[in-house]
Parts: C-alpha cells; sequence; structure tokens
C-alpha cells in the first residue's frame, strides 16, 4: 500500500511538472507573437511618420511656388513651415491662394488625418501589447525572479529593430 501511495505522489508530481512545462511553452510562444507583432507594429509607425512627412513636404513644394508675390515674407516663412491646414489657413492671403493650391491643401490636410488615425490604432494595439507582455510577466514569475528574467530576455530577443525583414 506505501508503493501504491508513493505511486501516486510521483504521478501527482510529474503531471504538475508536466503541466507546469506547458504552462511556461505557452507563455514563451505567447512572447514570441507578441515580440513580433510589437516589431511589425513600430515598422508601420515609421513608414506612417516617413509617410506624413513626406505628405507636407510635398505640399510644402507645392505653397513655394504658388504663393502669391505679395505675400509677406514672414507670412511665407510661417506657412512654408506649417504642417497644419488650419494654421496655413487663417493667414489673410490664404483666400488670395489658387484653387488647385486649396485643394492641394485640402487633400494633405485629409491625407494627414488618415495617417494620423492609423498611428492612434497602432499606438492602442501596441498598448494592448504591453499589457498582455506585462500580464505574462505577472502571471506566474512574481513568485520566480529568474523566470521572470527569462520572459523579459525572450521578449527583448524577439523584438527587431529592423524593418526590412
Amino acid at each position: 500500500m506505501n508503493k501504491m501511495r508513493y505511486f501516486h505522489h510521483l504521478l501527482f508530481l510529474c503531471s504538475v511538472f508536466i503541466f507546469s512545462c506547458q504552462e511556461n511553452s505557452r507563455y514563451e510562444s505567447r512572447l514570441v507573437s507578441l515580440a513580433q507583432e510589437y516589431t511589425v507594429l513600430q515598422c508601420q509607425l515609421k513608414e506612417l511618420h516617413e509617410t506624413a512627412g513626406k505628405t507636407w513636404e510635398e505640399m510644402t513644394a507645392i505653397l513655394a511656388v504658388n504663393l502669391p508675390a505679395d505675400v509677406p515674407e514672414r507670412e511665407r516663412q510661417y506657412m512654408l513651415l506649417s504642417s497644419n491646414a488650419d494654421h496655413i489657413r487663417m493667414f489673410e492671403s490664404y483666400q488670395s491662394f489658387d484653387d488647385s493650391v486649396k485643394y492641394a491643401l485640402a487633400t494633405t490636410e485629409k491625407r494627414d488625418a488618415e495617417l494620423a488615425a492609423k498611428v492612434m490604432r497602432i499606438k492602442q494595439r501596441l498598448t494592448q501589447i504591453d499589457e498582455a507582455k506585462m500580464k505574462i510577466y505577472a502571471s506566474d514569475a512574481t513568485n520566480d525572479n529568474k523566470r521572470l528574467k527569462n520572459y523579459q530576455q525572450i521578449f527583448e530577443q524577439n523584438l527587431s529593430t529592423d524593418c526590412d525583414l
């Protein structure tokens, strides 16, 4: 009977160990997945910021060529430095702009708003990833500092700064 009891204890300990290993493996694979998604989203953010910059550079070039000659120099400089359609429209000289320039500004403003909305969605998802990561860190690693460091390393090692993959 003692052997049977010993066997049950051994079986219980083995099942706990196996479950624990499966749980750790599940957390580790989830962290890898989160890190990879985080990297993709960071690359998308970088691309959106570059696109927004190029969009306003193009608008600045249109303004530089098409601003009426009678626009005061200081006003001209402010407009060319601005990346804000409302700011550009507040100048009195805006009323004398050619319709094609006004249309280009409206198009740029719309494109900028679309890019800003995408940036916000990506930032929200990045926050969700951070929350999921912290939940894993807190799940069972709180009692085991070594496991916590391991989870942190797994996440960090699976991040990439290379957006050309």
